[in-house]
């Protein structure tokens, strides 16, 4: 066994030494403890079903060591005796086949427990199948999938069922195959289907009719053939079940004579079960906890309850039997413990016996514990003797980690403090260590690569299991990526997130696969149900449905009979008080209201999520709440207050899905409005009355009267078709001299640039009079790509996948797409050197140019790799178009998928940012999905595009201001930053090899066509503890923190208490506008262009007694300060000409550049290129064709002329490769972000963190 590092999340349990037994030698080790005990009570049982042998009478009923109480059971000896007589009589009629299955449809009842003990004795594995599958309207099981899930996979050699009706269903789903039972057999004595066992036509016999036909020379006590006790094969299969079925069909699991030893193994050791227990089973026999805890308790010689007659559970019946019979040994799902306290018969007294409580199934908290401590095993004085011990585990292996005796409860929380993470905490209750013989680790599901232990959520991943109880596969070899090797060890895939604590703590989390993704935010069902519960006493499931707004939107299905005082507003206000206004669902069901009376459920009793999505649709789409979005002015008739209050109502009863007479005009909406929920509303109040409201409006609005006010009172907006006013007036001419800003009204400027721009339309068929729609010169930071080689111009490139689709359809819906952004559909030409945009107009001769179908390949990733990897291929360069669009079709494609390509879109950085991106690749994802349902024929998804402003108006507003008293006075602002800079002793930077020097700022001579390129690679200092929790807890971005902790980096390296760097900044204001004329602007997050500049950032820590947070607050403060000012850095004079000489002198050496502060602190590549959340698109490839070197920084000092570079993206450098940091300075940085966002030192100077610190 390896040994797993501390630092890993990877444990392995206590080793086991035990050789393998048979299941019967499992039972018969208790049988020979307890031979007199209770093995079975049926308090519930109809004695109809099962007869005694005739000369073995005694003990069926009201007998044993109970005291005589009602109902059906029996000791050790009576159960081992009868099952002993029942395989003989199978063997001797040609049943018995060893490794042959028998497959009961039966309840919790002394017929599934003799049929257990049976089959263990003839060695043959019993696979126990839920009874309800037979029938299940709500789980939509036909016979085809009882045939496919059951017959094909187990070839049963003997069925039991329970009546007639059971029998005929049976029938009909084998139909015709070539699998026939040897044996079948209906419980149900008063068959009619049913003929003579000794009959030898086949079909039906009822079991009391073969235990009647046993001789009585057995009956007497005299052997058959059957022998359980032979030398057991440990791979041989014992026992069958299948899992819950929740997200797709059941799947089975053969357990081994290995599996069911260990199983009881560890469990006896850590529990002890004595002869004196006695265990309720409340789960159905068929349920992997039902059947391990019988198995358990009768291998320690301990009785087993079922208390309902059926598997039908009945919190009263629990109650009366745990009374009855003194129940010690509670194996449950927290529902089940609920459902008892909660029950009118309930009482403590009744509850007293019971001293363990197994919990599995869901999540648990410890409040949940408490609660269930002050219930159960609750002692005359007040003392409760109650031991809880969580676990987790599965139907591939029952006990994967479990609390050992003695352990005390730990929660999330406390293990968060201890770690100093309790930000992300939470009371739920660990669900112990790794089992006896078992193994557990938390994985990285993309990378495959094992997290580190701890409680940040960079420590959270799937949680991975192995070891001696856990099955190697599944019945028939399906789904075989579920299970996999690794350094000889065998390990299952669980789909379960968790996260591991330094002590090998378990938490689970949630399930991956019913993950909802609201807004790029991801909730876990299980954790929101399990809140719901405890904290709202309601039942319910949440399911996640498609929505426009936030990818995925949140719907509950509430059970009204298990929750208390159930109201769909008090619902919807407990969960925003308590749990979170984001979690407010967009709808609220009721099983009744989707017509059925119980969740449905697969055979291990889960909840088959998909199957209810599927019901909550088909009713969403009924009742015409789903998208039920149409355009149109339905602002009300008259402009009364009480008809504005009205439709503000009706808006946030459709969002909270309630009724709007529940609401009054005074109603508090502040726990609603988080920022997804009030988008939302937003959106509805521009769809319905065209005009537009802010969050930040809404929020100022805390009452329906206050937001009917705020709605009457603003302006109409015009709206069509996702174009804004200013796009509607557009010429059909060519620009002329007065359209062209930069011509300044000079008719022989516009001749020039049409001469300019000649061979670049000649080269694409065009002309200026047909395809030219507007004209406008860059601002001065991208004007400088024409200066650069072809590959240098900073080439953004994006590999997606799409499947469904031919090459024409997608076209479609890359045209409809770039009618949002007309920028995409550009060429460049260069104007004295600088960028001037030829806007074109939408046509096909245009788009020709822009999307073009490429060559075959046979891979998405052959695909993918040549659009992001090949320079001089699919190019967005001046004067190509800056745009393009390959759509590159993929032969090997799986024929279910349809036709496959991959789109490659090329963009020249000069026409977006990471702005326009994010939303260019959500709206060819909704184009996407049009298209595709048009396609199908079905119902097409409302869409409503969002509207850009156009670029030009940011171009111009510019390029008119930058000379203006307002541009010199934000000079002027961001240059009071830098003076006195040249008189600062010392270098600035790191010194590095000025051999390894490559920059933007070389010489022509040094640009060649070399191509620089490499994959983004996501900083690590996203995964910073604590960085969140300053944000939280005093309001400071992680984007200041990582400014702080590259200054103070550069000071350790240069062991001076300044720095002076470059970073990048997203500069969304409008250029040169104070900030009353900003408030009355259009957002100019809305600009359809890039508006980032390379901006200066100086840092001094003057005061030695300076805390952290102090200098955090200052950055933070700076930052705001100068965030309307950003634009002067466009072009870097102004700024020199309000600085003395020496200064800028010192500057204009030095040309210090970072852009490198862009890619941290983004948590996967998915969101950093705005590609998260997206539905008909897979993001498959993203590269950057760059100026041959990102850096950290670039400059030399003025006083050593030394050259100063720090680390670069070059090539195939990976900045994750501690071996290619550049002179350690990255490590450096990361070590320092992690040390300074530290709780415990937020308070220290923070120059001491200036400090060099040694290798």
């Amino acid at each position: 066994m390896p040994s797993a590092t501390e630092a890993l999340a990877e444990s392995y349990g206590p080793q086991r030494n035990a050789q393998a037994r048979s299941l019967w030698q499992l039972l018969q080790e208790g049988a020979q403890q307890n031979p007199d005990g209770l093995a079975l009570a049926c308090p519930q049982y109809d004695a109809k079903y099962l007869s005694p042998p005739a000369a073995a009478t005694n003990g069926y009923h009201s007998n044993g060591d109970s005291g005589g109480h009602d109902g059906f059971e029996w000791s050790f000896s009576q159960i081992s005796r009868h099952a002993e007589l029942l395989a003989n009589r199978l063997h001797e009629y040609g049943a018995h086949e060893e490794g042959a299955t028998i497959v009961p449809f039966l309840a919790s009842g002394p017929e599934w427990a003799l049929l257990f003990w049976t089959a263990a004795k003839l060695n043959m594995p019993i696979a126990a199948v839920d009874p309800k599958i037979l029938f299940s309207e709500t789980s939509r099981t036909g016979v085809s999938q009882i045939q496919d899930s059951y017959v094909k996979t187990l070839r049963p050699h003997i069925v039991i069922v329970q009546d007639d009706l059971a029998a005929a269903v049976f029938d009909e789903a084998c139909g015709p195959s070539s699998h026939t039972p040897k044996l079948k057999i209906i419980v149900d004595a008063e068959s009619t289907l049913s003929h003579p066992f000794a009959d030898e036509r086949g079909g039906w016999v009822t079991l009391n009719g073969i235990i009647s036909s046993i001789p009585v020379s057995q009956a007497n006590g005299q052997n058959g053939q059957a022998n359980g006790e032979a030398t057991p094969n440990p791979e041989a299969i014992a026992r069958i079940l299948f899992t819950g079925g929740s997200t797709g069909d059941p799947k089975g699991c053969p357990h081994t004579n290995s599996n069911l030893t260990a199983e009881s193994d560890g469990f006896n050791t850590m529990r002890g079960l004595t002869t004196a227990s006695r265990t309720l089973i409340q789960s159905p026999a068929h349920h992997i906890m039902a059947n391990a805890g019988a198995l358990l308790s009768w291998r320690a010689g301990a009785g087993v309850i079922f208390p309902f007659k059926g598997n039908q559970f009945d919190g009263g019946q629990s109650i009366q039997a745990i009374k009855a019979y003194k129940c010690t040994y509670l194996p449950v799902h927290h529902s089940m413990s609920d459902a008892i306290i909660r029950h009118p018969a309930f009482s403590k007294e009744a509850v007293e016996s019971v001293r363990y409580m197994q919990i599995g199934g869901a999540l648990i908290g410890s409040s949940l514990a408490e609660k269930y401590k002050n219930a159960f095993g609750v002692a005359g004085d007040g003392t409760s003797h109650l031991e809880i011990f969580p676990f987790w585990g599965s139907t591939e292996g029952m006990y994967t980690t479990a609390c050992v005796k003695g352990d005390k409860l730990v929660t999330d929380r406390e293990k968060s403090v201890a770690a100093g993470s309790e930000a992300t905490s939470s009371d739920l209750l660990a669900v112990g260590r790794a089992y006896s013989g078992g193994r557990v680790k938390v994985v990285d599901p993309e990378t495959g690569t094992t997290m580190p232990r701890g409680q940040s959520d960079d420590c959270v991943g799937e949680l991975h299991f192995g070891g001696d109880t856990v099955i190697k596969q599944y019945m028939g070899g399906v789904s075989p990526s579920s299970f996999y090797t690794q350094d000889g060890y065998s390990w299952f895939r669980t789909g379960d997130q968790g996260r591991m604590a330094d002590d090998g703590a378990i938490f689970m989390l949630g399930r991956y696969k019913d993950m909802i993704k609201r807004g790029g935010e991801n909730i876990f069902p299980q954790q929101l149900e399990y809140k719901l519960q405890t904290i709202c006493w309601t039942k319910a499931q949440i399911i996640g449905i498609p929505d426009i707004i936030t990818g995925e939107a949140c719907v509950a299905v509430v059970d009204p009979s298990k929750s208390e005082n159930f109201s769909k507003l008090q619902l919807q206000i407990d969960v925003s008080k308590h749990i979170g206004s984001e979690f407010v669902f967009v709808n609220i069901l009721t099983l009744e209201e989707l017509g059925l009376t119980e969740y449905p459920v697969g055979p291990g009793g889960k909840v088959r999520k998909p199957v209810l999505k599927e019901f909550v649709l088909s009713y969403l789409d009924k009742a015409g709440k789903r998208d039920q979005h149409t355009n149109g002015n339905v602002t009300p008739k008259s402009d009364t207050q009480n008809e504005w209050i009205d439709l503000v109502k009706s808006i946030w009863a459709g969002l909270l899905h309630i009724d709007s007479s529940e609401l009054d005009e005074d109603f508090r909406l502040e726990h609603f409005t988080d920022s997804l929920t009030t988008m939302r509303y937003c959106f509805e109040i521009e769809r319905l009355t065209s005009k537009r409201l802010t969050v930040a409006d809404v929020r100022e609005c805390p009452t329906i009267k206050a937001q009917a006010q705020l709605v009457s009172g603003a302006s109409i907006e015009t709206y069509v078709a996702g174009k804004s006013d200013i796009d509607l007036h557009q010429r059909t001419g060519p620009p002329t001299v007065a359209d062209v800003l930069i011509c300044k009204g000079d008719e022989s400027k516009l001749r020039e640039i049409q001469e300019v721009a000649k061979p670049t339309l000649d080269q694409h068929g065009l002309t200026w009079e047909r395809d030219v729609q507007e004209c406008f010169g860059a601002t001065p930071l991208w004007g400088a790509t024409v200066l650069l080689p072809l590959t240098r111009t900073f080439n953004l490139r994006f590999a997606f996948e799409v499947k469904g689709l031919e090459y024409l359809e997608i076209r479609e819906a890359l045209t409809e797409t770039l009618k949002l952004q007309p920028l995409l559909v550009s060429a460049g030409i260069n104007l004295n050197n600088k960028l001037v945009y030829l806007q074109l107009r939408q046509n096909d001769a245009v788009l020709d140019r822009v999307i073009t179908r490429e060559r075959e390949f046979d891979s998405v990733e052959a695909a993918a790799d040549y659009g992001t990897h090949e320079p001089f291929e699919l190019v967005a360069h001046p004067p190509e178009m800056l745009s393009r669009f390959g759509i590159l079709p993929v032969s090997s494609a799986n024929a279910a998928d349809g036709p496959v390509h991959v789109i490659i879109m090329s963009l020249a950085h000069s026409i977006c940012d990471g702005m326009t991106n994010s939303v260019l690749f959500t709206e060819l994802d909704a184009q996407i999905l049009q298209v595709r349902a048009k396609k199908a024929g079905s119902q097409v998804p409302h869409h409503i595009p969002p509207r850009f402003l156009p670029y030009k108006l940011f171009c111009e507003m510019y390029d008119s201001l930058d000379k203006s008293v307002s541009a010199q006075t934000s000079a002027a602002i961001v240059a009071s930053k830098f003076r006195g800079i040249s008189a600062e002793p010392g270098t600035a930077w790191p010194l590095f090899d000025s051999d390894n020097i490559l920059s933007i700022f070389a010489t022509d001579a040094n640009r060649g066509t070399e191509t620089f390129h490499g994959g983004v690679n996501i900083q690590r200092s996203g995964r910073a503890p604590g960085i969140l929790l300053l944000q939280d807890t005093h309001g400071v971005p992680p984007s200041v923190a990582l400014k702080v902790a590259f200054a103070l980096a550069t000071m350790q390296m240069t062991g001076k208490t300044s720095a002076l760097f470059g970073r990048g900044d997203a500069a969304r204001h409008w250029p040169f506008q104070d900030p009353w004329v900003q408030s009355h602007l259009p957002n100019p997050l809305l600009v359809g262009g890039p508006m980032v500049v390379l901006a200066w950032q100086r840092l001094k820590i003057e005061n030695e007694n300076v805390s952290m947070l102090d200098l955090f607050r200052h950055v933070q403060a700076e930052d705001t300060e100068l965030a309307p000012h950003m634009h002067v850095f466009n072009s870097y004079d102004a700024v020199y000409e309000q600085l003395p000489p020496e200064d800028t002198a010192f500057i204009k050496e030095t040309r210090c550049f970072d852009p490198k502060l862009f890619f941290n602190h983004v948590p996967d590549v998915g969101r950093f290129t705005g590609a998260d959340g997206l539905k008909a698109l897979k993001l498959s490839g993203f590269s950057f064709f760059g100026t041959g070197v990102t850096p950290l920084q670039v400059g030399f000092d003025a006083g050593d002329r030394e050259k100063c570079v720090i680390a670069g993206l070059v090539d195939e450098t990976k900045w994750d490769d501690a071996e290619l940091e550049v002179g350690g300075f990255e490590e450096t940085i990361l070590r320092t972000l992690s040390e300074i966002v530290k709780p415990e030192n937020w308070n220290e100077a923070a120059v001491r963190f200036a400090k060099p610190v040694g290798k």
